[in-house]
């Protein structure tokens, strides 16, 4: 009777101790991605370097071919 209650001990205790080590590395998961991750990701940037694309002047594109068109030139020009 006491070998058996001893097992279901010890087996509640690894359950535990998984269980906790799992939500510790998923908050440690939480916390790093929050750090990596930029704060303004859509924000002008800056030095020498442009944006690829500027929709900010109202001008849509119509057809498939403009967009064909541009992403060809993009790669042409190694941007």
């Amino acid at each position: 009777m006491f070998i058996i209650l001893k097992r279901i001990l010890e087996w509640m205790i690894l359950f535990i101790f998984f269980f906790l080590l799992t939500l510790f590395l998923y908050q440690f998961l939480l916390v790093l991605s929050d750090w990596i991750q930029p704060i303004d990701q859509f924000k002008e940037p800056s030095g020498r370097a442009v944006k690829v694309i500027d929709m900010g002047n109202g001008t849509e594109i119509q057809n498939s071919e403009d967009v064909i068109d541009r992403l060809k030139l993009f790669y042409w020009l190694g941007e």
